[in-house]
């Protein structure tokens, strides 16, 4: 499941004509159902988009030890990427120590790495690494979708959060945690190019 897709998509649906209603509804990967999206026009290439996601899998406690640290944290599974969700301050330098760990003991087709801190009660901010098991890619997410899901998963489960605004060196994704759960952010169509 890939939240960054289904925006996307959701946008490039109402910017190209596909579907011109505000609400309708997206198939994708990672997903048995249709997932309900909703499009408010900012202008003609720029759009507010809300787009349900799937509940995850399960969530795991789990503590990785990286050196002398113990760094604990709840994983968070869904269709095709898990999250180590942790408020411990990641240092540069750890992120592959930790994403080693994780590779050799998760099975998922992605992995990521959510370190989180607080801004205020319901401002967080998340510096995302994905690695990708079929490319075997290590990266700094600008905006991660399925990882802002991840944390308001976590965030409801132990701290009852039900809003959050996840800030990101890339913009901000909201997520709410209910029934259904949603993430949104604005979605700029930056460029188009031919076969």
């Amino acid at each position: 499941f890939c939240g960054n897709a289904l925006l996307s998509a959701a946008a490039y649906s109402r910017y190209k004509g596909i579907c011109l209603d505000e609400n309708f509804f997206v198939c994708l990967s990672g997903s048995k159902d249709a997932l309900k999206c909703k499009i408010n026009v900012l202008d003609l290439n720029r759009f507010k988009v809300f787009g349900q996601v799937p509940s995850p899998l399960d969530i795991l406690p789990m503590d990785i030890k990286v050196d002398n640290n113990i760094i604990s944290g709840n994983l968070v599974v869904m269709n095709g990427i898990s999250h180590f969700i942790t408020d411990y301050a990641v240092r540069k330098e750890e992120f592959d120590k930790i994403m080693n760990q994780l590779i050799n003991s998760v099975e998922s087709s992605a992995l990521g790495i959510i370190p989180f801190k607080s801004i205020d009660e319901t401002n967080f901010e998340i510096n995302p690494y994905v690695f990708v098991k079929n490319t075997g890619s290590r990266y700094f997410e600008r905006a991660c979708g399925s990882g802002s899901l991840s944390l308001g998963i976590h965030l409801n489960n132990f701290m009852g959060i039900k809003q959050a605004r996840v800030h990101q060196s890339g913009g901000i994704i909201d997520v709410e945690i209910s029934d259904k759960n949603y993430i949104s952010t604005e979605v700029t169509i930056i460029s188009e190019g031919t076969e």
